[in-house]
């Protein structure tokens, strides 16, 4: 779920009661999107990318808004790559993926954070690094993006 208050929490049980039917991976889709031309542009990209380099299925739409399973979120926790696209990881397992669409609350505060130039970069590293090409390992860092740690409410 993003941070922008346009995802509504309530659909959070539509996600919980599809998951509960035996998916991986459950994304909340909006019905319709109101985005700049540029980032319409970018979605459809990214969409077409997804399909050439995993084996998205056609019909899924992949969003930030969406929920996973113990078992894929273990897989993901255990990529090594550098750089940690969480769909892609998704989409390269071949998991049980489903989509609900629900309606998508207007920005209410600021603007989004992507530009043309950051969809572009985002585009480049999904092709480097989840490509299917040999030649793309050349173009790849090794170094560790990031490290998760387990918590519990028992931490807090």
């Amino acid at each position: 779920m993003d941070d922008d208050l346009q995802h509504r929490p309530e659909d959070i049980a539509l996600l919980y009661q599809k998951i509960k039917e035996g998916y991986d991976v459950v994304y909340a889709i909006p019905k319709e999107r109101k985005y700049k031309f540029y980032r319409r542009l970018g979605s459809k990209l990214t969409n077409l990318l997804f399909n050439f380099i995993t084996p998205k299925p056609e019909a899924i739409r992949v969003s930030s808004f969406r929920i996973i399973n113990r078992k894929t979120l273990a897989e993901i926790k255990a990529s090594e790559k550098s750089f940690i696209y969480i769909s892609a990881i998704i989409l390269k397992q071949r998991a049980k993926i489903a989509n609900i669409y629900t309606k998508q609350k207007q920005r209410k505060y600021g603007q989004s954070n992507y530009n043309f130039i950051k969809l572009l970069k985002l585009f480049i590293n999904l092709f480097i690094y989840y490509g299917k090409f040999s030649f793309l390992k050349y173009f790849r860092s090794n170094k560790e993006q990031y490290s998760i740690k387990e918590s519990t409410f028992d931490d807090a």
